[in-house]
């Protein structure tokens, strides 16, 4: 992990309701003027009909879950030990790669496939896939102030973009 800046956002609140069921992967950083410096990384957290928080819901209210789906933050460390959690930012999906990523010599043969199979929560239906896994995180090598994101979809492909930092920013503090 590298180091970054929540903007002094101290939210330990969050720490509390983190079951710790996530795997976390570090980040290149960006000092600001201001603010606190952290370390930035991204967890995942699996949801699953045969997780037993999902079991144990008297009101049945999960059993049209599919098989597994997986969402993701963003977390803000402490540069210090015990590198206590700062910041948590709200939970998201990364998206499916487009048809056009497919063109080149290092385009991949799955792009704009399988998209039919949707992340669905409740009665919700959002526009990245059923499962997706951070696996690289780092400052972008050219420009610090952009991050990229390298992960997998659906376990079949990977995929990379670029992220602008003050965008995690924005999301680790709101």
């Amino acid at each position: 992990s590298s180091k970054g800046n929540d903007n002094d956002n101290d939210n330990n609140n969050d720490k509390d309701n983190d079951n710790g069921n996530h795997n976390g992967n570090g980040n290149g950083g960006n000092k600001r003027k201001t603010g606190r410096e952290v370390m930035v990384g991204i967890i995942h957290q699996k949801l699953s009909a045969r997780d037993n928080y999902w079991l144990l819901d008297v009101h049945r209210r999960y059993e049209d879950f599919g098989k597994d789906r997986f969402v993701s933050r963003f977390v803000a460390y402490d540069v210090h030990p015990p590198f206590d959690i700062v910041a948590l930012s709200g939970w998201f999906c990364l998206g499916f790669a487009d048809e056009a990523e497919s063109d080149g010599r290092f385009g991949s043969t799955l792009a704009g496939k399988n998209t039919q199979f949707r992340l669905d929560i409740f009665s919700d239906t959002y526009d990245c896939p059923i499962i997706h896994f951070a696996s690289g995180f780092s400052e972008a090598v050219d420009n610090s102030s952009r991050a990229i994101i390298a992960y997998g979809i659906n376990d079949c492909h990977p995929r990379m973009f670029f992220v602008e930092k003050d965008e995690i920013v924005r999301l680790l503090i709101q």
